[in-house]
């Protein structure tokens, strides 16, 4: 419906045919021009037309309204804002409405940051579904007279589309004529339906046949019986009863865009109210040229059908014909599936329209600042006619006319905005090198290294030592390396977060840990077997060189469930909040499911060999003194458990 896409697909058309043969032209661009309106129909008034929004407002413009463009409180803080909302607005094939949709999306695109679909669509009887289903967000311009129905069942009774208030501009549908054809007789009254019933006032207005009738993209008359329009005739007119047979001589044309606009309620009109015309619907673009052509000249007039706020209206010099005034007793009266049957009957005008806006109602829940600026978007009746007016005036590009609204109005729309929410912009509170956190974090780190190199240093220096070779030095030196593994991985909790060094951190920690666990169990293990169950040591080979092994393996099933950890859990940094206005990085995960299962196995698989360990500790807590150490395994294992708890070495990241 709309005459942009209609005018593209004839162009498309002809430029296809130009080499062509006349004959083969003809053909061809009938076929061509057949096939391309299908598809434009189809596409229209099944999905829409998508519209591209150009940038209108610049960052100076936009950026006191803290959307977007947020200055850091100091030079070189990292600041994010939430994801932007990403939306489709819909607008319907006509002049205000198209203007009406380009205010909004640029506004919400420019201002807000939001993520704006535009789409066209011919008409708005589908819209409640649509915004129902969630095939689009928003409609910018309801006309709600004819849809009580549909806003009684999706918004009142349903609750799944939000009545987001009324646009601010009202409309109005009306019957025009030419005004230059007034002012050319200023002695016949042209502005009253009456008028239209005597033959002096008649005779100005085309005869019938004068105007070409539009047809359907397959070639057939837009208003016949066939078309579901019983009332029109195999000719493609309504011809009223007056007007029939030899009478339709004396009738004249009205002028009539489309059948299925207010469908049967002009002509159920002129068979009440007696009027001699006939309705000759020559389509939405032949309508405006007619009109357009009519309202420039004195020397016939025109009568028809359209509506205000429009261009035809705004830029072109057009009365309007008072009707019988609006009631809704009169409307009772009348059936669009009953034109021209006995009893059914319509005299009175139109009613004044206020438009509405309609969204989803579970915006609300994730984009809840989308539908609060529609809520508050509210042109006044001179806007919109200003902005019609451009429209006709530079060339019918609505976004062009849009964009110079806005940028001439701000004043207007100012207050259609609203004030994003405390945590919408947040700034990155990270630990950086000569924070206090970091510094403690590194000097305890240096600390325990520096303790380990100067234990390693003393037990070589006494590797003689009766106490030292009771303690087996091997297994001190693994458990010196355990050690230090795991004050690297507590010294990278002061490092950004990233996929490496998050994956890195929980490696050394978990593997660490494990690594003194196996060591003192296997250790604590040969002095059970020697001093507790003699027997069973005398056919075992306890020397340090074959029970190091063990303390591999167990330590080569920590490495394997780590392994299929980080596969699964995929070690990344994640985003938690700090306070409402800061956020910061931790280790996290992706939050698959496997990745819990596998780090409470390790968990576990942690804490049998932390029990196995303290309960030979327990068993041997009687040995002679340079053998035992059950009071430092048991201290140990509670430090190490302490640990555990608060480290996660399994990699189990915090909750965000």
């Amino acid at each position: 419906m709309t005459p942009y896409n209609r005018r593209a697909a004839a162009t498309e058309c002809t430029a296809t045919t130009m080499w062509m043969p006349t004959k083969s032209k003809r053909n061809t661009l009938l076929i061509c021009c057949f096939l391309l309106a299908i598809q434009f129909h189809l596409t229209s008034a099944a999905t829409g037309t998508k519209r591209g929004i150009p940038k209108c407002l610049s960052a100076s413009v936009v950026k006191p309204f803290g959307w977007q463009y947020a200055d850091p409180p100091s030079a070189g803080v990292v600041t994010v804002q939430q994801p932007p909302a990403n939306i489709t607005l819909e607008y319907d094939a006509w002049s205000s409405a198209n203007l009406t949709g380009y205010v909004a999306a640029m506004l919400l695109q420019d201002v807000m940051g939001v993520n704006v679909t535009l789409m066209e669509y011919p008409g708005s009887g589908g819209s409640y579904p649509r915004v129902a289903t969630g095939q689009v967000q928003a409609n910018v311009e309801i006309w709600p007279a004819s849809k009580i129905t549909l806003y009684n069942q999706y918004i009142t009774q349903q609750g799944i589309v939000e009545d987001l208030g009324m646009v601010g501009y009202t409309a109005k549908i009306s019957w025009y004529i030419n005004t230059a054809i007034a002012t050319q007789y200023p002695n016949i009254i042209f502005d009253s339906y009456k008028s239209f019933t005597q033959q002096n006032v008649l005779n100005l207005l085309p005869p019938v046949g004068t105007a070409a009738l539009a047809r359907n993209a397959d070639g057939s008359f837009m208003c016949t019986p066939a078309n579901g329009y019983a009332y029109c005739g195999t000719d493609g007119y309504f011809t009223p009863p007056q007007c029939q047979g030899a009478l339709r001589s004396q009738c004249r044309e009205f002028w009539h865009p489309d059948p299925s606009y207010s469908a049967g309620e002009n002509e159920q009109r002129i068979i009440t109210l007696g009027l001699k015309l006939v309705v000759v619907y020559v389509g939405y673009d032949q309508f405006q040229t007619l009109f357009a052509a009519c309202a420039g000249q004195s020397t016939y007039a025109c009568l028809g059908y359209w509506w205000m706020p429009e261009v035809l209206p705004s830029a072109y010099a057009l009365t309007t014909v008072n009707l019988p005034p609006y009631s809704s007793t009169c409307y009772s009266s009348f059936s669009a599936s009953a034109v021209g049957q006995a009893g059914n009957s319509l005299v009175c005008d139109f009613t004044t329209e206020l438009l509405m806006k309609t969204g989803q109602a579970s915006m609300r829940s994730w984009a809840p600042h989308v539908p609060t600026f529609l809520r508050l978007l509210s042109f006044r009746d001179i806007d919109m006619t200003n902005m019609l007016a451009d429209y006709a005036r530079t060339g019918s590009v609505a976004s062009d006319s849009a964009c110079r609204w806005l940028q001439a109005n701000q004043n207007v729309w100012t207050p259609w905005i609203p004030k994003p929410p405390a945590n919408y912009i947040r700034y990155l509170e990270s630990i950086s090198s000569s924070d206090g956190l970091a510094i403690a974090v590194s000097t305890l780190t240096a600390l325990v290294l520096c303790g380990v190199v100067v234990l390693i240093g003393l037990m070589f220096k006494h590797i003689k030592h009766p106490a030292v070779v009771y303690q087996a030095p091997p297994f001190l030196l693994v458990i010196a390396g355990g050690v230090a593994m795991v004050a690297l991985g507590i010294g990278l909790e002061s490092a950004a977060p990233g996929a490496s060094s998050c994956a890195a951190r929980t490696w050394l920690l978990s593997l660490g840990m494990c690594t003194v666990l196996a060591s003192i169990l296997i250790k604590t293990g040969r002095i059970y077997l020697i001093f507790g169950n003699k027997h069973q040591a005398r056919r075992l080979n306890l020397r340090t060189s074959r029970l190091m092994p063990f303390v591999g393996a167990i330590v080569a099933i920590d490495a394997v469930l780590l392994a299929i950890w980080q596969a699964v859990a995929q070690p990344q940094s994640v985003m938690i909040d700090v306070t409402a206005t800061s956020f910061t990085y931790v280790c996290g995960m992706n939050g698959s499911s496997s990745a819990e299962v596998i780090a409470v196995i390790t968990i576990v698989y942690h804490g049998l060999l932390m029990l196995v360990a303290v309960g030979l500790g327990f068993r041997v807590r009687n040995v002679a003194t340079q053998y035992n150490e059950s009071k430092y395994i048991g201290m140990a294992s509670y430090n190490i458990l302490l640990v555990r708890e608060c480290a996660c070495p399994s990699g189990r990241p915090p909750d965000p």
